[in-house]
């Protein structure tokens, strides 16, 4: 059975083009017998640097990956097309940061139990080798048990690949003894019986290495404040007698969830898992920022009714976003003015509303309750910083 997801076009399967990839496999798996421990993911150029990437952030989806020439480091592009942070930029490390985090180099370890099978031409004069190269530096550096790569000498960015030959035997691990994982968002929680439900210190890497062995889960945590455990993924099933996190022994309940969080002095407590409905929501794997997470889920624009100047201003704004929108994905996104957007469109839809209080009927209900504040002065609070002048 194969499958060719479109992803929405030219965004190396990345961000807005993830939910179509896992709606995709989701849907060939509702209707076709499809053999959960043999669901590979291949491609080639923009589709090799998808397989590294859905891989990392995804490693449960699949049993293998075939990435063919894909981009994995964009430090390689900033190298050779001489990127540059401004050295006076107040926002330097959170830029690199976020660079660094659209690769799959940061996230090898990820794939400690997803078969590796690389392809690389040498003479590539599109996808500089080095990404291929250190993407295979960054295994060797995890530990990956089972990895191969190829370099292909003479060869430039195109060939032909027996896909058969390449995963012949490969299949899922499905109960790992030992599960590594590493992310800087909730919306990338985990593989197997692992998932990260809260972060120390956001625009941060965190990580989890966790062993199921003789009766007991060895736990060892960076940059994390809440964990999850499910036993019936792991190896141990129901025979689960101890919990061990960084060092620490974890008392707990057998018969509640093993859900643990980090108090102030460091100690791992076992707690009821968070029921939800406050306001302002919790950060969660559905919906937790940067902004583009608002559009990987099903989202509605919102835009001013009014018709005064600035009412008028964020209308334009909302309305050149759709058309970039439809020129980009070939459909207008949903869009509403304030006064039309009822309760089932609150509860379903993650909100992008245009407009300050006194021109959107939403922001008005809202700011109350965020960190931003606007005063008739026109000046905008954004937590501890006041900010004024023209064109806010």
């Amino acid at each position: 059975i194969v499958i060719a997801p479109h992803g929405r076009g030219g965004m190396d399967y990345k961000w807005g083009a993830e939910p179509d990839i896992l709606a995709a496999v989701a849907a060939a798996k509702r209707l076709f017998p499809v053999d959960e421990a043999r669901v590979f993911c291949a491609g080639h150029s923009m589709g090799g640097s998808g397989a590294w990437h859905l891989a990392t952030r995804y490693p449960d989806t699949f049993a293998a990956i075939v990435p063919c020439c894909g981009n994995t480091d964009v430090r390689v592009w900033a190298e050779n097309w001489n990127w540059r942070t401004p050295a006076d930029s107040p926002q330097a490390a959170v830029r690199d940061f976020l660079r660094d985090d659209t690769g799959a180099v940061p996230y090898a370890e990820n794939l400690g139990n997803v078969r590796v099978i690389a392809f690389q031409g040498e003479a590539d004069p599109i996808v500089d080798r080095r990404h291929s190269e250190r993407m295979v530096e960054a295994l060797q550096r995890a530990g990956h048990p089972a990895f191969r790569f190829h370099l292909l000498p003479f060869v430039t960015h195109s060939f032909d690949l027996d896909l058969d030959r390449a995963l012949d035997g490969c299949a899922r691990i499905e109960k790992p003894e030992r599960v590594v994982y590493r992310t800087a968002w909730l919306k990338y929680d985990g593989a197997a019986w692992v998932h990260i439900r809260g972060l120390e210190r956001r625009l941060r890497f965190a990580r989890v290495e966790a062993v199921a062995r003789d009766g007991a889960f060895a736990v060892k945590t960076e940059n994390l404040t809440a964990l999850l455990f499910e036993r019936h993924k792991s190896p141990l099933g129901p025979d689960v007698r101890r919990v061990v996190i960084d060092g620490r022994e974890a008392p707990f309940e057998p018969a509640k969830p093993l859900y643990f969080a980090k108090n102030e002095a460091g100690d791992w407590l076992q707690i009821p898992p968070p029921a939800g409905g406050s306001f302002p929501p919790a950060k969660d794997r559905r919906i937790e920022g940067p902004f583009e997470h608002a559009f990987m889920s099903r989202f509605l624009l919102v835009r001013p009714a009014a018709m005064t100047a600035t009412a008028k201003a964020a209308r334009q704004a909302c309305d050149e976003f759709a058309e970039l929108w439809k020129q980009r994905f070939g459909k207008l996104p949903r869009v509403k003015d304030d006064r039309e957007v009822g309760n089932a469109d609150i509860a379903e839809s993650n909100l992008v509303l245009y407009g300050a209080p006194a021109d959107n009927l939403l922001t008005a209900r809202v700011v109350g309750r965020l960190p931003v504040t606007f005063d008739r002065e026109g000046r905008i609070r954004l937590g501890s910083e006041t900010y004024s002048g023209a064109n806010l």
